[in-house]
């Protein structure tokens, strides 16, 4: 009686299940997409350039197999994609492959006739896991076309107007998609079983020194993959955590490649404050201590619930760090990466570097001041000499007629060149570079992972040079 009630209660959460997949996907099944095009005495690559423009189709093909400066003419009413390909590459030995909005052109085999007839029959079946329970609400669709179907409470489905080969696409919530190739030659009838192992939502996630499933993790964690920090141009591995995870907050304490950092996960934990405790590959390690290109991925333990496993350290949370490793039975694989760039000042060096600008500037000051002794600091044309810092206002190097130094009257030097101090004493474009190789692979009984890192940063001063090197 039990186990029958239990069959009862999986039927009622499957028909539930169908209606609310059939409400996300309907309108199913549907026609293919009609197209309209008219082009008039057009090449044929003037035709894929419009085709695409309008109907976002991609075409593939080799030069040498089709003839791409033809002239054609397009004249396509509420016409299939397979009756605009044959307007376009009309008289050229071609035939096209279309996979959904990619479409493959390539040269005839020799032998097969312009046209090759296909019938178009219906194919049904059922679609179950595999401990044969049947999927209610999985999805069927022709890969190229609109057309699709959802299997009922008993997981079966019908498809009809398929055209061989053919290939369909199942998918199902908490599955990963599988693709089908159908010839023909099986019978009109396809039973598919769908592996509990492709699930993902048995996804494994790094807790502690362990891992265990996502679907029976509790906690709040954050994971952040190794692909998204590699695609930063950073020079460590705390720069590439920052803003990688939302609750995760960095602070450096300068702007050199070398200056330390401050990490809280969702804020500071006290009045005392505290840091998370950072572990690579189970050992506790500084971030400045991993090269950001040798991070696998990042899981953030962000709540309390990870002091049971790190103790009294883990109570501002857990920064997971698993780095790459080679694979077992893998050929050795050696990877390169490099980049190259520049670093340039965020705000306005545009400082002033003319002495005539200068001299205006304080002598408008002096003119608006209530000091007394003004007159000794303004500049006047008796003791700074106003018109010949005129004539060399636009001087960025000496010029012979107008030298900077001149000896006055009075048997002093009078100094009227321009200087750009800023550029002097900073740099205002600093170059970068940075090269990474690895070595991987692996035996039947034992894997490896080497790499090594180059990269080198100019600093900001120009007067005193300074270079980091790692």
């Amino acid at each position: 009686m039990e186990r029958n009630t239990v069959k009862t209660g999986n039927r009622f959460l499957r028909l539930l299940l169908v209606v609310f997949c059939c409400a996300l996907l309907a309108p199913l099944p549907m026609s293919a997409q009609k197209i309209s095009l008219s082009l008039k005495n057009v090449t044929v690559q003037e035709a894929i350039a419009a085709l695409n423009q309008s109907e976002n189709y991609s075409v593939i093909l080799d030069a040498d197999d089709v003839n791409v400066d033809k002239r054609v003419d397009v004249s396509a009413v509420d016409a299939s994609i397979t009756e605009v390909l044959d307007q376009i590459f009309v008289g050229q030995d071609v035939s096209y492959k279309i996979d959904g909005r990619q479409i493959s052109v390539m040269k005839r085999a020799s032998g097969r006739s312009d046209s090759v007839k296909t019938e178009e029959k219906t194919v049904a079946g059922k679609i179950t896991d595999s401990q044969g329970e049947p999927l209610v609400g999985a999805s069927l669709m022709i890969a190229g076309t609109s057309d699709g179907f959802i299997t009922d409470l008993d997981g079966n489905y019908s498809l009809s107007g398929v055209s061989f080969p053919a290939k369909v696409i199942v998918s199902y919530i908490g599955y990963t998609d599988i693709e089908l190739e159908l010839t023909g030659n099986e019978g009109m009838s396809y039973n598919i079983i769908m592996d509990d192992t492709m699930n993902i939502l048995d996804d494994v996630v790094v807790i502690g020194y362990g891992t265990q499933k996502r679907a029976n993790l509790s906690g709040a964690v954050g994971i952040v993959s190794g692909k998204d920090l590699n695609a930063r141009p950073v020079v460590s591995a705390a720069n590439a955590l920052q803003g990688a995870d939302p609750s995760v907050n960095i602070t450096f304490g300068t702007g050199s490649p070398e200056s330390g950092y401050n990490i809280n996960i969702r804020g500071a934990l006290s009045l005392n404050s505290g840091s998370p405790l950072i572990l690579a590959d189970g050992v506790e390690v500084s971030l400045s201590q991993i090269n950001p290109n040798d991070i696998e991925s990042v899981t953030v333990l962000k709540d309390a619930s990870t002091c049971a496993i790190y103790g009294a350290k883990a109570s501002a949370g857990v920064v997971l760090i698993t780095t790459k490793a080679g694979k077992r039975g893998d050929n050795a694989r050696v990877t390169y990466n490099g980049r190259f760039g520049w670093q340039t000042n965020t705000t306005s060096t545009d400082f002033i570097s003319n002495g005539y600008k200068h001299v205006t500037i304080v002598n408008e000051f002096m003119n608006n001041s209530s000091d007394a002794t003004k007159n000794i600091f303004q500049y006047t044309e008796e003791n700074g000499g106003l018109q010949k810092l005129w004539e060399r206002r636009n001087d960025v190097t000496e010029n012979p007629e107008r030298p900077w130094v001149e000896i006055g009257d009075d048997g002093k030097y009078y100094y009227y060149g321009n200087f750009d101090w800023y550029g002097y004493f900073y740099k205002r474009v600093r170059p970068q570079h940075e090269h990474n190789i690895s070595v991987s692979g692996g035996s039947d009984k034992i894997s490896y992972y080497a790499s090594g890192r180059y990269l080198s940063q100019d600093g900001m001063f120009n007067v005193q040079k300074d270079n980091y090197k790692d």
